[in-house]
């Protein structure tokens, strides 16, 4: 939910743009929260990949669908700085 709340505030910026001053306050606004957001969701990810790696190694049974989370959460996370990155978002036009 995080990853998809970052695409949706990142989005949002990128589509309200920068071009004038109303609309560039409001960009750096969704711009800040979306990283927020992505910052969020991918200390949340790794802290539960951690964990269902520990659980496994200590012989505790890891579901497939824990598994599957997990890997949907991560590929979301990866599509969602594929798509907005840090470097060259939010910096300004030309």
């Amino acid at each position: 939910m995080l990853a998809i709340a970052a695409a949706g505030c990142l989005g949002v910026g990128a589509a309200l743009g920068f071009l004038s001053d109303e609309r560039e306050n409001l960009f750096l606004i969704t711009w800040f929260v979306g990283w927020i957001f992505i910052v969020w969701a991918i200390g949340m990810g790794a802290g539960y990949a951690i964990l269902l790696i520990l659980r496994r190694a200590s012989g505790h049974r890891v579901t497939r669908l824990e598994v599957a989370l997990a890997t949907v959460a991560i590929m979301l996370i990866t599509v969602v700085l594929m798509i907005h990155p840090l470097a060259g978002s939010g910096s300004g036009v030309g």
